[in-house]
């Protein structure tokens, strides 16, 4: 199983951004940044 995903929602909410927040700035859609 990929640690990824874990990695990723760790360090995201370390620098206090939602999903949608994430996604924007990554230019992909919330639904993406969730899967």
């Amino acid at each position: 199983m990929s640690r990824f995903p874990v990695r990723l929602r760790q360090l995201r909410l370390a620098a206090g951004l939602t999903q949608e927040q994430l996604g924007f700035a990554v230019e992909v859609t919330k639904s993406s940044v969730s899967a």
